[in-house]
């Protein structure tokens, strides 16, 4: 067996080329197109033992955000398929797909759930300190995901070859972004300060946020990482981004802007037919001031945890 031949990729192609001889040529050639879009970015890197049923809800999060519900069910029923064959050919033991069927874990609380916004802060300075438990890597992606506001799946698959450190700007391509849209993301001072952090990590490897061999990070590590500082269950990786929209909204941001950042666009949108470059000035000042916010709510959870432990 090949290197990494338990991988979600490797062991989802051996399922292809195991059932071409029962599929036409353009079948197997839709179900790796929708694979390799949907999935691989996501959880293909990850050992097929350790994804679990929290991973996929994120995967499938990720796909429900852009509208296309019914490419989210077909996603997970491919799952399913890759998981029976790693169980026949001894690759892992369990398919975690059978707790997302009949909405057992796909009811959109558990997915897109997230601490309230007074709760915010606590969250943010547990998050800061994540490197005295864990990985640096994987708390410095935890912040990038709360400064940036974007997809996870984008996040988690950007390349360096993407930034422009001197302009301060993160274009995501559109043959890899979750909308299928170029995007263009601010970078705050804040921002550039955890990239440089990140560059320093990363060891030559091509992405930003690398973990193990110079791989991407992958969804189960930042859930995991969630769990481990005591947030399993009450803050999901889209839950950034929906107490960012409540927060900006209330610092008077107009919605479309907002959703214009998040790189939420009309379901029906062509591909490239959203320019990148958009209100672009206005989305640097709001994500400006949002990076500020994000680090005077940790500043201020921090002060308000010395003057609890004053006696």
């Amino acid at each position: 067996m090949e290197p990494h031949a338990d991988t979600f990729r490797a062991v989802a192609l051996d399922w292809i080329e195991a059932s071409r001889h029962q599929w036409s040529t353009t079948h197997a050639a839709k179900i790796l197109q929708r694979l390799e879009r949907d999935a691989f970015p996501a959880i293909g890197a990850t050992p097929l033992r350790d994804i679990d049923a929290e991973a996929l809800r994120a995967t499938v999060a990720a796909i429900e955000a852009r509208g296309a519900s019914d490419l989210s069910r077909r996603v997970v029923q491919m799952a399913a398929q890759v998981f029976r064959h790693g169980i026949a050919t001894g690759r892992c033991d369990q398919d975690p797909t059978r707790h997302l069927t009949r909405g057992r874990g796909a009811q959109p609380a558990a997915r897109h759930a997230h601490v309230s916004t007074e709760d915010f802060p606590a969250l943010l300075l547990a998050i800061a300190r994540y490197d005295r438990t864990g990985e640096r890597t994987t708390g410095l992606a935890l912040q990038l995901l709360a400064h940036t506001l974007s997809p996870v799946t984008d996040m988690l698959g950007a390349t360096w070859d993407e930034f422009d450190i001197p302009a301060a700007l993160w274009t995501i391509p559109a043959s890899r972004a979750v909308s299928h849209q170029a995007h263009r993301v601010p970078l705050a001072p804040e921002v550039l300060a955890i990239l440089a952090e990140l560059r320093d990590l990363s060891i030559g490897s091509p992405f930003v946020v690398a973990g193990r061999l110079g791989a991407p990070l992958v969804h189960n590590t930042l859930l995991f990482a969630l769990r481990r500082i005591g947030y399993g269950g009450r803050m999901t990786l889209t839950g950034f981004r929906t107490i960012a929209g409540t927060l900006l909204a209330a610092d008077g941001f107009p919605a479309d802007l907002v959703a214009l950042q998040m790189a939420k666009h009309p379901r029906k949108a062509e591909p490239g037919s959203v320019d990148p470059s958009a209100r672009l000035a206005e989305r640097v000042e709001m994500m400006r001031r949002w990076s500020a916010k994000v680090s005077s709510l940790t500043r201020q959870a921090h002060a308000a945890e010395r003057a609890q432990a004053i006696p």
